[in-house]
């Protein structure tokens, strides 16, 4: 097999010789189960008698209705960033068992199969208990991530070289381009040249480690969050401004609590929140909220829509997180509570 064959062409036979010649011995015979959910790559969970791993193969053109291309090599970067923050806190991330250059494939430890992704839990009704754990639990988590990656903190060699993460045409053609540059081309006006600032500041900082893609879908927890849990898909990661990764996961838990079932979520993400800023924020709210309300403009309006809004809330949104993008609230409360506001009477 080549670089460019799909990994879902891939037999198990193949995936057998593969991990073979990397040196991982699964046992035969393997059973392949590919995984769904992603839209950057594809996965396959490979089972064997000796145990399981997990094989995945970025995605030159990512899986949605939108043009949106980025190089395949962005795999390596990932494999890099999944080592570093599972020497910083081995219990929440997978290992890397084996990243091959040449076939741009990267094999990683698998999660017990009865994990599922924490948006299928807030879809399917997870405790608000078990929501507000797992919320606190991630915002202390990252915040120790960012803390432990700024450049007075890093501790080589166990994190490996800082200077690998530093930005490249990746975070642009995942991150910037299309959650910032491409909304503010289509929606004009005072909203795009915020936009845009926000943009500009992301491409400028290089202050800590950012994951990325820090949302629901990429968090694989057990039944509860005390059975455990990881994330995964680090694509992005790239040194940059911590708060893009709080921003990411809070745009994505306000608009979940949009329906009127999940409002408490509105909670939760008060829970990552106070769990992440501790007794000192690295960045003043107001910065946060701009963040969170590009993001979640980006989510109604960019290329990468959520699936679970009506049109009436996807109006909503628009609106609310246009006039934040120009006029951050002063704080995450304030934010949260408009579109609570709004989301009721709508």
């Amino acid at each position: 097999m080549t670089p460019s064959t799909p990994l879902a062409e891939w037999s198990s036979e193949d995936l057998a010789r593969h991990l073979e010649r990397r040196g991982i011995d699964l046992g035969s015979p393997l059973e392949r189960t590919v995984l769904a959910g992603g839209v950057s790559g594809t996965v396959v969970r490979v089972d064997g008698p000796a145990g399981s791993a997990v094989v995945k193969q970025a995605l030159a053109r990512l899986a949605v209705p939108a043009p949106w291309e980025s190089d395949p090599r962005r795999l390596l970067t990932e494999a890099a960033a999944l080592t570093t923050l599972h020497a910083l806190n081995p219990a929440r991330v997978p290992e890397v068992l084996d990243c091959d250059p040449e076939q741009l494939l990267l094999v990683m430890a698998s999660a017990p199969a009865d994990w599922r992704t924490w948006k299928e839990r807030l879809l399917a009704g997870q405790d608000p208990s078990d929501a507000d754990l797992l919320a606190a639990e991630l915002g202390a988590t990252v915040r120790g991530w960012h803390d432990a990656t700024r450049a007075a903190s890093w501790a080589a060699p166990e994190l490996g070289a800082r200077e690998r993460f530093a930005p490249k045409q990746d975070f642009t053609d995942l991150r910037l381009e299309p959650f910032y540059h491409r909304v503010a081309d289509d929606v004009g006006g005072s909203v795009a040249a915020g936009l845009r600032e926000l943009a500009a500041q992301l491409a400028r900082s290089q202050e800590c480690l950012v994951h990325g893609d820090l949302s629901p879908k990429n968090v694989l927890v057990g039944r509860a969050p005390s059975d455990g849990w990881w994330l995964v898909d680090a694509e992005c990661a790239v040194l940059s401004d911590p708060v893009f990764d709080v921003a990411f996961v809070l745009a994505h838990l306000t608009l979940k609590s949009l329906d009127p079932d999940r409002s408490f979520l509105s909670s939760t993400v008060e829970r990552l929140w106070s769990a992440y800023a501790g007794t000192q924020a690295p960045f003043p709210q107001h910065h946060l909220t701009a963040h969170v309300a590009a993001l979640m403009l980006a989510r109604v309006a960019g290329v990468s829509q959520v699936d679970y809004l009506t049109r009436d809330q996807r109006d909503l949104v628009r609106e609310t997180a246009s006039d934040a993008v120009v006029h951050p609230p002063a704080t995450l409360a304030e934010l949260v509570r408009t579109f609570q506001e709004k989301a009721v009477t709508s």
